[in-house]
């Protein structure tokens, strides 16, 4: 008994020596059962006994402080979200099959998805709500983590114990430990919180476990958002700055570094010139205007911290301003030089609306 604990103990050494808190990963896929797994978990992470150490205070990520930390906690304190809005992505061509439990007909995963900022993993958490009540959720999963995606989705293909993008479905009512996985995409880059763009693996039994999803869903690499202001109002597909709705004439998407409107099909937003003054406008994407009031070249934009700027050298020190005309009763945008800490000239783009102008 004292050289199988004895070996016992040097395999756990081994094991943290060489894959550090991804060690526990391994230990945990070792036991048969879910109820061993746990007991394995609780030996090395929890707080509540006295004879030893947990690696909380070494191993945050692996110990899920971000989902199960307590105020009481000595060693793991909890990561907060931040409110801080961010762009949804858009999930297209997505064929589900119910796996692990069915899905709703009318369930689907494809769509827009809202973004909650630092909300899983130090990444931007996404999720939507279908008709039939399904929450579908796009995160960031590492091994360290010990998150079921990273450490199994595509292990027949070569891709197990690597950070992944995943998607998984969770059922009205029904726990998230619960949620079943149906696509995954390797994280090939770790300095953005942005997802993975492109084409996404299905879990399937030839790459995982079960067939739960047939090959074909893509994100674009578009960010889709309102454009809220400082002051609180948002920007319409008309350009004005008018009281926030959430409704589809408030809703606007990059495209690479162009701004687009669903509503002005086939044109970016650009500048005009008229009154003394370079007004936003719609413009023909990608080409020469035929109206001479518009300036070419002058569709390339970008947040710089809540300033919206244009990517044009002639106008670095120039910013979106809001701005009402009292006769007309109307706030209008315009391109002005920068007023750092003006309401009027601060912008947030993010999906959904921020929570205090939701209406």
């Amino acid at each position: 008994m004292c050289c199988h604990t004895a070996l016992q103990i040097a395999r756990v050494e081994s094991l943290f020596l060489s894959k550090g808190c991804g060690g526990l990963a391994e230990l945990m896929n070792a036991e048969d059962t879910a109820r061993q797994q746990a007991s394995v978990f609780s030996f090395f992470c929890s707080e509540q006994t006295g004879s030893r150490r947990p690696i909380r205070p070494f191993c945050p990520a692996t110990c899920k402080c971000q989902e199960e930390a307590s105020a009481e906690d000595r060693f793991c304190n909890q990561q907060r979200q931040t409110t801080i809005p961010c762009p949804g992505p858009k999930v297209e061509n997505a064929t589900v099959l119910g796996c692990q439990h069915a899905l709703p007909d009318t369930s689907s995963p494809n769509g827009v998805y809202s973004c909650i900022s630092n909300g899983y993993n130090r990444m931007h958490l996404y999720n939507r709500t279908d008709v039939a009540g399904v929450t579908w959720t796009l995160r960031f999963e590492t091994e360290s983590n010990l998150d079921w995606g990273a450490v199994f989705l595509g292990k027949l293909e070569g891709m197990s114990m690597l950070p992944k993008w995943t998607l998984h479905a969770t059922l009205p009512g029904q726990e998230p430990r619960y949620s079943s996985f149906h696509f995954h995409s390797v994280a090939e880059r770790h300095d953005s919180q942005k997802i993975a763009a492109g084409i996404w693996h299905p879990r399937s039994a030839s790459g995982t476990d079960l067939d739960c999803a047939t090959m074909g869903m893509f994100i674009d690499d578009n960010e889709y958002g309102f454009f809220s202001s400082g002051s609180g109002l948002c920007l319409e597909d008309n350009l004005n700055a008018v009281p926030c709705t959430g409704e589809p004439s408030q809703f606007f998407y990059f495209e690479n570094k162009t701004i687009k409107h669903a509503a002005s099909a086939g044109n970016c937003l650009s500048i005009k010139w008229g009154w003394g003054d370079w007004w936003l406008g719609w413009n023909a994407c990608h080409g020469q205007s035929n109206q001479s009031e518009y300036l070419s070249g002058t569709q390339s934009w970008y947040l710089s911290g809540t300033e919206l700027k244009m990517a044009h050298p002639k106008y670095g020190d120039r910013c979106v301003e809001e701005w009402f005309h009292p006769d007309h009763g109307t706030s209008y945008t315009l391109l002005s030089p920068c007023q750092r800490n003006v309401d009027r000239f601060q912008w947030f783009f993010g999906y959904p609306l921020p929570r205090h102008l939701q209406p």
